[in-house]
């Protein structure tokens, strides 16, 4: 029988460093107006560059991990709660927001909430840490205890048609914290610098590999291996994992 998860997507924050990478890029192309993709889209957010609503192929990070939640089937969702900016309710609920009145319907998923985490700006956002937080604290007060909670940071770059099930799978139902790796490149330390990325040491040479320790990734160049918080089997250790890593306590 499949285990019944909520579904935590981290849509808030804001990202500096990308509004630095696009300078860059803006200077190296002569002007704004050649920029395409998620780089024109980034310049357009100015200073508040946020992660989760860049178009990836013409699909914002967000609703490409909610479609790929449409997939899951051995795991059953329970409710999707989505974590915004204030400054972004509009982006995402307004009348050309990315979701209308029925998004979970919308979607074929069950519940689908939404929580403000307060942010108007950079400087009053709390991080990605205290975001998950409110929401371990709404799953909470809506009556569910001691159920498991995926956390999902839409900072991460999933391909179209990225396969969520199979994580959802090894983490659920073998009993296994999953952390999602990638290999950086030149357009990702362009955008996020060279400043907070966190590098893996896999324990072993297999498509899934155990890992055997994280740390600062000092001096990251293309093809260098880092990691993000993907999922933890239940919420007191997906908390833990999302505090260790997202706190840069490694």
């Amino acid at each position: 029988m499949g285990k019944s998860v909520h579904v935590v997507l981290l849509a808030g924050g804001y990202v500096p460093e990308i509004e630095s990478g696009v300078a860059a890029a803006v200077e190296a192309a002569g002007t704004p107006g050649k920029l395409t993709g998620a780089l024109a889209a980034a310049a357009a957010m100015g200073r508040t560059v946020v992660p989760g609503l860049l178009p990836l192929d013409g699909t914002p990070a967000l609703v490409r991990v909610l479609k790929g939640l449409q997939g899951v089937r051995r795991a059953s969702l329970a409710a999707v709660w989505i974590v915004h900016n204030e400054s972004d309710a509009d982006r995402i609920r307004g009348s050309r927001g990315l979701f209308g009145s029925s998004p979970a319907s919308d979607l074929g998923l069950p519940t689908v909430n939404f929580l403000s985490n307060g942010a108007t700006e950079p400087g009053n956002w709390r991080g990605e840490t205290a975001d998950f937080r409110s929401a371990l604290t709404a799953i909470s007060k809506s009556g569910s205890n001691d159920v498991c909670v995926a956390g999902i940071s839409c900072a991460l770059a999933f391909m179209p048609n990225y396969n969520l099930q199979r994580l959802l799978e090894h983490s659920y139902l073998r009993g296994r914290d999953v952390l999602g790796l990638s290999f950086l490149n030149g357009v990702d330390l362009t955008l996020l610098g060279s400043q907070g990325h966190t590098e893996v040491v896999p324990g072993e040479e297999t498509a899934l590999p155990r890992i055997r320790t994280l740390r600062p990734l000092l001096n990251p160049t293309p093809g260098s291996m880092a990691v993000q918080p993907a999922y933890g089997r239940g919420s007191r250790l997906c908390r833990q994992v999302l505090c260790l890593l997202l706190d840069g306590s490694h």
